[in-house]
Formats: C-alpha cells, sequence, structure tokens
C-alpha cells in the first residue's frame, strides 16, 4: 500500500499483510493521491494543485520517477479494467477526460455534474 504525505513530499510503502512499513521515499511537492499502475510494481503519484498539469510514475524497488504525464487540470486517476484507457477527474473543469494510456492523447470528454445539481 502506497501512503503519500504532501507534508514532506514523500511516500511510504506499507506490507498490507503485516502493515509493517517496508520502505519511504521522497518524491517531490504537492504529493496527494498515489495510484496503482497497470503494471505490477509501478504506481502513479499525483500532485494536486499542480502547476505543470500532470501525474509522475513511480517505480519501486528502484525509486526511480518516470517522465511527466500531462493532463488538462487532473485530480484523481484511474484506469479502464483492460488498462488501454485512463480516466482522469478533470475536477477544476468539472469534466471526465478519457486518455488513451500509450499515448496519453485525450479521447473524449464528459460533463460532470456538481452534487445536488
Amino acid at each position: 500500500m502506497y501512503v503519500p504525505s504532501n507534508d514532506d513530499g514523500s511516500v511510504t510503502v506499507i506490507d498490507q499483510a503485516t502493515f509493517a512499513v517496508v520502505d519511504h521515499y521522497r518524491v517531490g511537492k504537492l504529493v496527494q493521491h498515489v495510484v496503482a499502475g497497470v503494471e505490477p510494481q509501478h504506481a502513479v503519484r499525483h500532485r494536486e494543485r499542480d502547476p505543470t498539469n500532470s501525474f509522475r510514475s513511480i517505480r519501486p524497488p528502484e525509486k526511480r520517477g518516470g517522465a511527466a504525464i500531462r493532463v488538462d487540470a487532473p485530480y484523481n486517476l484511474y484506469f479502464t479494467p483492460d488498462g488501454s484507457k485512463a480516466v482522469v477527474m478533470a475536477e477544476r473543469k468539472n469534466r471526465i477526460d478519457y486518455y488513451d494510456r500509450q499515448t496519453w492523447k485525450r479521447l473524449q470528454s464528459g460533463i460532470g455534474r456538481r452534487a445536488g445539481a
């Protein structure tokens, strides 16, 4: 399990079976969400309010960050069950965007509804 800390820009890795901390490393400012990726041993960290509008992959155990994945107004990230598409909650735009996971080209956008609307 990956636990982000926005306070110190780190991610703590916890073994779900034992609840023991098995790793801890710095990943940069404004990390608030960590999403399991499609490939094994791959996670994507998300930096909310990031002016670059990006996610960045992390690859334990090497602890190396991948290239920035640029998307419009990201808040949360999900993947379709087959792993071919990414679903990005573009909260600031009140929109849900679908991206090709290989090219990160936006395929489709849908308008979200506000609660109570």
